[in-house]
């Protein structure tokens, strides 16, 4: 291995190590290949939600952003000055992984610079797929599989752990401006995002809560 995409490799682990620490010792259990890719996989997802949610402007987000589109599908050189992208590459080329994957990651954390509220289930599920279930499939190809069933699995499973995240953080979500809940399955349960912001109405909040995480389970 070159020099540069070793020292790349090394920053991804050092990334993955100083921010997820259960992710970090799980992953210990893998063979030291798929390892130092999950660690690339993960340092790309990180790198990409830290554009996202950094202070700076609209703008300044999606020309960084554009700027990782542009790089991966560099062949010869990797045009963004971040040594994850350049490991991310490699792991692209080895497992072959089809770049819509982590072209689709990047446009679903996008939309995340000017929030849209979600008008119903089928919108929030592209969302889940783009920021979760293409995390998945990347997963699969290095993890290796042989029947094609796996990957309308990771799909499911991405979006699943997704839904997950929505109900878990709704509050922290409210910090950011960011309600992810489909406002026509809130409008069903007769529950508001004013009942969610003033935290009134709980009776209508924990039945649309127990309908989310049911959905999840399924």
């Amino acid at each position: 291995m070159k020099p540069d995409l070793a020292t790349s490799y090394k920053e991804c682990e050092k990334l993955v190590k100083s921010q997820s620490t259960s992710f970090y010792l799980a992953s210990k259990t893998l063979p030291s290949n798929k390892r130092k890719a999950i660690y690339a996989i993960y340092a790309f997802c990180r790198l990409c939600d830290d554009i996202v949610d950094n202070d700076n402007k609209p703008s300044e987000k999606r020309l960084a952003l554009d700027e990782i589109r542009f790089s991966l599908k560099q062949i010869t050189k990797c045009v963004y000055p971040n040594p994850i992208t350049l490991a991310v590459k490699d792991v692209i080329n080895t497992y072959k992984i089809p770049v819509e994957y982590l072209e689709d990651l990047i446009l679903g954390m996008e939309s995340d610079i000017d929030f849209v509220r979600f008008n119903n289930f089928e919108e929030l599920n592209l969302y889940c797929y783009r920021v979760a279930s293409t995390v998945g499939l990347m997963c699969l190809n290095i993890f290796g599989y042989k029947d094609d069933r796996c990957k309308e699995l990771a799909k499911d499973l991405g979006v699943a752990m997704q839904l997950t995240n929505i109900i878990r953080d709704v509050r922290e979500d409210l910090h950011q401006n960011r309600i992810y809940l489909p406002i026509e399955d809130m409008e069903k349960y007769g529950f508001s995002e004013r009942d969610l912001l003033n935290g009134t109405n709980r009776k209508a909040q924990k039945c649309f809560i127990k309908f989310q995480v049911n959905r999840a389970r399924d």
